[in-house]
C-alpha cells in the first residue's frame, strides 16, 4: 500500500487547517506524516495549531513555523525541505 505525507500552509486560519487534515485523514488511512508551515499567523491562531499538534502526536504532524508570512507556494516549498530531511 502507498504511503502519503500531506503539507498544508496556514495563515490565520488554524480551524479550516485543522477540518482539512481531519477530512483528509477519514479518506486516506494511509497519511505517514503531516508537515503544517505556519505563514506568519497571529499568536493565538499558532498556538491553536499547537494544541493541535499535541493532542495528535508530535511524530505524526510537523509544525513549521515561518517568522515572516513568504507566501503558499514558498511555504508549500518550506513544507517540503523538512519533508525531504524526515525521510532521509
Amino acid at each position: 500500500m502507498a504511503r502519503f505525507s500531506l503539507v498544508a500552509v496556514n495563515y490565520n486560519n488554524a480551524k479550516y487547517t485543522k477540518i482539512m487534515i481531519e477530512s483528509l485523514l477519514c479518506v486516506i488511512d494511509s497519511i505517514d506524516s503531516i508537515i503544517i508551515v505556519d505563514n506568519a499567523s497571529e499568536e493565538a491562531d499558532y498556538n491553536n495549531l499547537i494544541e493541535y499538534r499535541d493532542q495528535m502526536g508530535s511524530e505524526k504532524l510537523l509544525l513549521v513555523k515561518s517568522e515572516e508570512n513568504i507566501g503558499y507556494f514558498p511555504g508549500l516549498n518550506l513544507g517540503l525541505k523538512y519533508l525531504s530531511r524526515k525521510t532521509s
